[in-house]
């Protein structure tokens, strides 16, 4: 969706999915309707952070159809960075981080907004650090995120996926080292992520594969569906006509199974 060359399909499938949040991201993102950014991804594994994240970078500069003086530098910079790191040679965080902001100048130079890395699975990274004391590698983070903090005309932005607090991954810590560790993730802004009742039912819905005769469940399941539509206890986040609907396609679950399966089992749902 963020990408560029604009990937059409995934933003007509936000347009449908929630109109006023692609209109709120084209209007607070000058120049997004037309252009996108240029992201780099990243999954996370017990490993380095300094030469996972350089390795990465790398391969994206490399794959990018771009030609030019300051772009051959800039690779040549960043495969030399890496090999450093490759071969335990220790690389300054300020370097890193400064050539992710020279990577975010050329990708404005080539016609991009900005510079996005997103790590998915950060929490591997940090498990890899705390079992290492690496230090440096945590405050790389810091540095990454401060520098994209204050990326001002060509943005670089650092999105790390979690699927619990920085703390967590330091519990086998020091308490000096686990403070550091707060200190570092307060350079982040926390959004969290939880699936609402109905988005859950919608889960539910998409998982299961129903035969299409029941044995006369499905009359009874949309009976009890309209009942529970009457009684007010259908998800807030559906729609009146939307949630007898829903709850029809939980079957074979009884519409009352399907209500607090979530709720009861929410991190074994799947």
């Amino acid at each position: 969706f963020l990408g560029q060359p604009k990937d059409i399909r995934a933003r007509e499938l936000l347009k449908v999915a929630d109109g006023q949040l692609y209109d709120d991201v084209c209007a607070s993102i000058p120049g997004f309707a037309d252009g996108g950014f240029f992201v780099t991804l990243l999954v996370g594994s017990r490993a380095p952070t300094t030469s996972t994240i350089l390795g990465t970078l790398a391969k994206a500069l490399a794959s990018a159809d771009w030609h030019g003086e300051k772009v051959e530098a800039l690779r040549g910079r960043v495969d030399r960075l890496f090999d450093r790191a490759r071969q335990g040679e220790t690389i300054s965080n300020d370097e890193v981080s400064e050539a992710f902001e020279e990577a975010a100048h050329v990708v404005r130079n080539q016609g991009g907004l900005g510079l996005v890395l997103i790590v998915d699975e950060l929490g591997k990274l940090l498990e890899h650090a705390a079992l290492t004391s690496g230090q440096g590698d945590v405050f790389l983070l810091q540095s990454l995120a401060e520098r994209a903090s204050r990326s001002g005309d060509c943005p670089f932005m650092f999105i790390g996926i979690l699927h619990q607090a920085f703390e967590h991954y330091a519990a086998r810590l020091g308490r000096t080292q686990q403070r550091e560790w707060r200190k570092i993730e307060g350079r982040f802004e926390a959004i969290g992520f939880m699936e609402s009742p109905g988005e859950f039912l919608k889960l539910i819905v998409a998982a299961i594969e129903r035969a299409e005769d029941m044995d006369g469940l499905g009359s009874v399941v949309e009976s009890e569906a309209a009942t529970a539509a009457t009684l007010n206890i259908s998800p807030r986040d559906l729609a009146k006509d939307e949630a007898p609907k829903v709850l029809e396609e939980c079957a074979p679950l009884h519409p009352t199974v399907a209500l607090v399966i979530g709720r009861l089992f929410r991190s074994k749902l799947a």
